[in-house]
């Protein structure tokens, strides 16, 4: 073989590898942000593109989550996760539990840290909310 081309073909490997991993990302929340109508008892299911359940992160993940009224005062939550090898579809799920039945009408917040981790070391790397309404 040509050393031009294996040395070609190192470097392009290198550079595949080198590439750093897409940012993780919410691929759906329920309820959606901006909904209304919620119900008072509703859980809050959120889908990621990566794993974010690993027992490695998820200490690191549980302190991620801050549910906010509309005064901005925080509501207790549970922050519940699948176990990744006993589960693995539902590896990219978390869902958020509110400690206490959510009010009538009122404006709620989730609020996702940026130092949510996936399993491969990806971050969500901003903020992230989900706004919601609860039924009347």
């Amino acid at each position: 073989m040509n050393k031009k081309f294996v040395v070609l073909l190192v470097l392009a490997f290198l550079m595949v590898i080198a590439v750093p991993s897409y940012a993780l990302d919410l691929v759906e929340s329920k309820p959606k942000n901006a909904d209304q109508g919620v119900a008072l008892d509703s859980e809050i299911y959120l889908l990621f593109d990566k794993n974010v359940v690993n027992f490695k992160i998820k200490d690191n993940n549980a302190r991620c989550f801050t549910l906010l009224d509309d005064r901005n005062q925080v509501v207790p939550i549970e922050v519940i996760f699948a176990d990744d090898q006993i589960e693995p579809e539902k590896r990219n799920e978390i869902t958020v539990k509110p400690l206490e039945l959510l009010k009538s009408g009122t404006t709620y917040k989730l609020e996702v840290s940026p130092e949510l981790q996936a399993k491969n070391g990806t971050s969500l790397e901003k903020k992230l909310a989900i706004s919601f309404v609860t039924a009347k």
